[in-house]
């Protein structure tokens, strides 16, 4: 059988009919990422081999199947490109050849999230008042992971109430004494954790005063005594009341800082007032009880002496009203010195 011998024209367009019928076979994509898997804060360069490198048009498009995923540019000379991600999700890259080959090559491209690698608070530990406010920041590594946010929360809402504000920070206040903890957890995933204590200490009394000193009453007399308490914010203002001698003063009514007092006889007894915030202060008042028993008997002791007199020299002569609400002794509606008149009477049996 005689072999038929082609023409060089026709050699050389069957060479080219391969050529073009196997292209595809040496059309390739290489990625330093064999499974085209990237990070939001990532780029990828791919690349093109082609044959024959002799092409009439060795011209290639590159284009991603979702620009809003992965976005391609193109490198000098059309053989590389790189990919930049624009979100989280999967798009197709493609390479076409232009020399009417209609050849292609595709890559499939994943962009994956950054996950967050640290947390930290920038404080690990705080000492608040009753009603302080402060801020705690959470520090997040690497600023550019795909979501840096975080979600607070407090072991005890009535100790520390938590109001999350914008850039991953919160402001922290004290509601209650006692301790509480302080979390932040990341949302990526990472399941990652950073917390602060918090030790929440009460507003203390630092001033406690009575409006008042000291006072004399009657037998069935009644007064009330206020107690001030300073700061006014204190955590805890309340106060306990005592009488050293309820026989000669008892406590008749308490309502918040307030007492009322009753004289039952006669006698001395001092009030007294206690903080009950731990600050252990106290403040005193002393009440002397007197007796309407006896004629003349200016100071109550129960019997007219020389002393009754001289109670009355020091209202005339000093102002001292001590014993005032008794010195009337002539009834006439004035202290005067006839009131000694009538004791020096008194006592000379007249």
């Amino acid at each position: 059988m005689s072999k038929i011998k082609k023409s060089p024209t026709e050699a050389k367009r069957d060479l080219e009919s391969w050529w073009f019928e196997n292209w595809q076979n040496y059309v390739d994509i290489n990625a330093d990422d064999e499974e085209g898997f990237i990070r939001m804060d990532e780029t990828l360069e791919l690349a093109v081999t082609y044959i024959p490198e002799n092409a009439t048009d060795p011209g290639l498009t590159w284009e991603s199947s979702d620009e809003s995923i992965v976005y391609v540019e193109v490198q000098e000379g059309g053989l590389t490109a790189i990919v930049t991600p624009v979100a989280l999700g999967t798009a197709t890259v493609t390479v076409r050849t232009n020399d009417g080959s209609e050849l292609s090559a595709s890559c499939e491209i994943e962009v994956a999230p950054t996950f967050v690698e640290s947390l930290m608070l920038d404080v690990d530990s705080l000492t608040m008042f009753v009603n302080d406010e402060l801020q705690i920041n959470a520090i997040i590594e690497p600023s550019y992971a795909t979501d840096p946010t975080v979600t607070w929360e407090s072991s005890g809402t009535e100790i520390v109430e938590i109001q999350p504000i914008e850039g991953n920070s919160v402001i922290v206040i004290a509601r209650g004494v006692g301790t509480a903890v302080i979390t932040a957890y990341t949302n990526d995933g990472t399941e990652l954790t950073a917390s602060c204590v918090v030790e929440v200490l009460p507003i203390l009394v630092e001033s406690l005063t009575l409006d008042v000193d000291s006072a004399t009453m009657f037998v069935d007399d009644e007064l009330q005594i206020t107690a001030f308490i300073e700061p006014d914010y204190a955590t805890n203002p309340t106060i306990t009341w005592e009488s050293s001698d309820p026989e000669v003063v008892d406590l008749l009514t308490m309502e918040e800082n307030v007492v009322t007092i009753v004289a039952r006889g006669a006698g001395t007894a001092i009030i007294t007032a206690y903080t009950n915030d731990g600050s252990e202060l106290s403040a005193s008042c002393i009440i002397e009880v007197l007796s309407l028993g006896v004629f003349g008997d200016v100071n109550c002791d129960g019997v007219v002496t020389s002393v009754d007199i001289t109670c009355l020299y020091n209202y005339l002569l000093n102002g001292d009203e001590t014993y005032i609400a008794t010195s009337d002794v002539d009834g006439d509606g004035f202290v005067t010195a006839a009131d000694i008149t009538v004791i020096y009477n008194i006592l000379l049996g007249e």
